[in-house]
C-alpha cells in the first residue's frame, strides 16, 4: 500500500499535474507511518508479555524424546509397522507411522512444523550420510519458511531413516494426492491432502493418557534458550543456523531469560563495577609514583606502575585514572 502511494506521489511530483493528489498522498503516507509506529510499540509489548508467559512454562515442558521413547508409544508404532509391512493399507496404522516419523524429524532437529508439510520426495531421495564418522543421515529441505536463508538440513539416525523408508514404501506410495501439485510431497494424510496441523496430528495419533510432547514452537524456544546458556560461542553459532534463523532472530524471538539469569547478570555487573573501582591503596601508590604536579606520564611508565603495585590494569587505564584525578584536584 505504501509503495503504491509513493509511486503515485512520485508521478504527480514529477509531472506537477495535480498538486491536490500529491498533498493528500503525502498526508496519507504520514498517517500510515504513525499507525505502523503505534502498532510496532503494541506488538513489542505483546512480545514482552509472551516472553513472561513462556519463561514460566519452559521449566515444565516435557522433553519430546521422553514422549517418543515411551514404551506405550513404541508399542503403537511397532504394531503399525507390522501391519503395514504385510501390505495392508490400514489408515489407523498409517496415521501412527506418519505422525511418529514426522515427530522424529521435527523434535530431533528443533524445526518448525512447516518442514514436515513442505518436505519433497526428491529431497528424501537426496539424503546422504554425514561426513563425520557417525550413524546419521542428512535430508536436505529447501522448501521451508526461511528457505531463502539456506537449506534446512534434517539429521536423522539410521534407525529413523529406515522408519522413514518403511513409511514411504508401505504407506506414502499407496496414497494418491488430491491435487497434482502435492504429488511430490513426502508427507500426506491418508486421504491425500497436505499434512498440515502437524502438532495436532501427532497428538491425536500417538496420545498416551496425559502424555504429550511440547508444541514445536515452544520446544524451539527451549532449545535456543538452553543453547544460549550452556554452549560456547562456536557451538552457539551453529544452533541458530541449524534451526534456520539468524543469530539476531534467535536472540530476539527464541532466547528468554528467567529470574536466575537476571540475578546472574546483576552479579556480573556488580563484579565489573568492583573491578573498575580503584582502591585507596592503588590511588595512593599511583600519586606517590607520579604526583599530580607532573605532566601526564607515558604509557610505558603507567604499565610499570601497574606491574609494580599489582594493579592488574593496562597502561591506558592507569593514565586515564591519573588524568581523572588531575582534573578533579
Amino acid at each position: 500500500m505504501k509503495l503504491a502511494i509513493k509511486y503515485v506521489i512520485h508521478e504527480e511530483d514529477s509531472m506537477m499535474t495535480d498538486k491536490e493528489i500529491f498533498i493528500k498522498g503525502s498526508r496519507l503516507l504520514e498517517l500510515m507511518t504513525q499507525w505502523c509506529l503505534s502498532l510496532s510499540k503494541a506488538i513489542a509489548l505483546q512480545r514482552q508479555q509472551h516472553s513472561l508467559n513462556i519463561t514460566e512454562q519452559l521449566p515444565f515442558l516435557m522433553d519430546p524424546h521422553e514422549f517418543l521413547d515411551n514404551e506405550k508409544v513404541q508399542q503403537k508404532v511397532k504394531a503399525a509397522r507390522v501391519v503395514l509391512s504385510d501390505g495392508k493399507f490400514d489408515k489407523a496404522a498409517v496415521r501412527i507411522l506418519t505422525a511418529y516419523a514426522a515427530a522424529c524429524i521435527l523434535y530431533g532437529n528443533g524445526q518448525r512444523s512447516g518442514v514436515i508439510t513442505s518436505l519433497r520426495i526428491a529431497e528424501f531421495n537426496q539424503r546422504q550420510p554425514c561426513d563425520y564418522d557417525t550413524d546419521e543421515v542428512i535430508i536436505p529441505c529447501l522448501h521451508h519458511k526461511t528457505g531463502p536463508q539456506g537449506i534446512a538440513r534434517l539429521v536423522v539416525t539410521r534407525d529413523i531413516e529406515q522408519l522413514l523408508y518403511e513409511y514411504y514404501t508401505n504407506a506414502r506410495l499407496k496414497i494418491r494426492a488430491k491435487e497434482f501439485t502435492n504429488s511430490n510431497r513426502f508427507f500426506l494424510t491418508t486421504t491425500g491432502f497436505l499434512y498440515t496441523q502437524v502438532y495436532r496430528r501427532i497428538k491425536e495419533a500417538l496420545s498416551i493418557e496425559n502424555l504429550k510432547p511440547p508444541r514445536p514452537k515452544d520446544y524451539r524456544i527451549m532449545v535456543a534458550t538452553d543453547a544460549a546458556r550452556e554452549l560456547n560461542d562456536v557451538d552457539l553459532r551453529r544452533v541458530p543456523k541449524h534451526l534456520c534463523h539468524s543469530t539476531e532472530t534467535s536472540r530476539q524471538y527464541y532466547e528468554f531469560s528467567n529470574n536466575d539469569d537476571t540475578v546472574l547478570a546483576h552479579q556480573a555487573l556488580c563484579n565489573l563495577s568492583k573491578k573498575r573501582k580503584w582502591s585507596k591503596q592503588h590511588i595512593t601508590a599511583l600519586l606517590k609514583e607520579w604526583p599530580l604536579t607532573n605532566s601526564p606520564p607515558g604509557l610505558a611508565v603507567c604499565r610499570e606502575i601497574s606491574r609494580k603495585h599489582h594493579m592488574s590494569r593496562t597502561g591506558k587505564q592507569v593514565l586515564d585514572k591519573w588524568r581523572q584525578l588531575k582534573k578533579t584536584m
